[in-house]
């Protein structure tokens, strides 16, 4: 939900972030149309060049008809040996390159969907594939309680950015150093992202041991929204690996050099995430993840 292009890798793609994946083959396909306009993405994390095609997409089982779409014949090195083959967008057209229409946008206008309305549930589990991408609406299986909605802020370039009150740690509140705090929900970020000096308050006042020592006596970490609290446990916001036979433990939050926060996964893997695409809204539901 931070990027709104739809591009897999070509059949064409050498180069070692195609290695692996799945291949679009324009020659199976009785409804490709050629575009030949050219294309390039530039992401947080590696990037993408390519041409422009038209095809039907189905995603889950939803059909949009001749959906422009990019075709990667070169892929940076960093998607090398990553789970997905390709990207699907799902913000707005505004952050869309070169303004290709997204394939969320024409599956609304198709009547393909029977909202502008999707949701997020993120599994916590390791090793599991029980995430979920409801398209159209809701499923309230995946969350408990009702869902709140919050205001979006299309001052940022069109991200589903919303505004936020505080920060803390247990019962102690992070100096966020901004007078209007901002945060963009983003499925494709994995951790929460902030400014680097706020991040290392709340990395300090955590003090999470490396060796996951302290992991059952964690305190809860907060973010408070239009005055709702949204606490997340240290079960989701500590990430904890086995590194040579040993536990490992650190936090799904990272600083960088930025104004505005990022509610990655950590967040979304804690509340049921809600895009109101048509209503400009996003809305957040305790997950049955915990």
């Amino acid at each position: 939900t931070g990027s709104s292009n739809l591009w897999v890798p070509a059949s064409t793609c050498n180069d070692k972030g195609c290695n692996g994946k799945h291949k679009y083959q324009s020659g199976q396909s009785s409804t490709y149309q050629n575009n030949g306009e050219p294309i390039t993405i530039t992401y947080g994390t590696g990037s993408m060049k390519g041409t422009l095609v038209y095809d039907n997409v189905s995603v889950g089982g939803v059909l949009v008809k001749k959906q422009e779409f990019a075709i990667a014949t070169e892929l940076a090195d960093f998607f090398q040996g990553s789970p997905f083959d390709g990207i699907l967008g799902l913000a707005y057209v505004a952050i869309s390159a070169d303004k290709v229409p997204t394939w969320f946008d024409n599956a609304v206008s198709q009547g393909a969907v029977s909202s502008s309305v999707f949701s997020f549930y993120l599994d916590s589990t390791n090793g599991s594939n029980n995430s979920a991408l409801i398209l159209g609406g809701t499923d309230s299986s995946y969350y408990t309680g009702s869902i709140t909605y919050h205001t979006l802020y299309l001052d940022e370039g069109n991200y589903y950015t919303i505004q936020f009150d505080s920060i803390s740690v247990g019962s102690t509140p992070i100096a966020l150093g901004c007078t209007t705090c901002k945060g963009i929900v983003d499925t494709g970020t994995s951790v929460i992202v902030g400014p680097r000096n706020a991040v290392n308050k709340i990395l300090s006042t955590l003090n999470i041991a490396s060796d996951c020592s302290n992991l059952n006596s964690l305190p809860t970490l907060t973010i408070t929204i239009d005055k709702i609290a949204y606490p997340i446990p240290a079960s989701i916001y500590v990430l904890k690996e086995t590194i040579l036979g040993k536990s490992v433990c650190q936090a799904g939050i990272q600083g960088a050099t930025t104004n505005n926060w990022i509610f990655g996964d950590t967040f979304i893997r804690a509340y049921y995430s809600v895009f109101d695409h048509g209503g400009k809204r996003v809305g957040f539901a305790k997950s049955i993840s915990y």
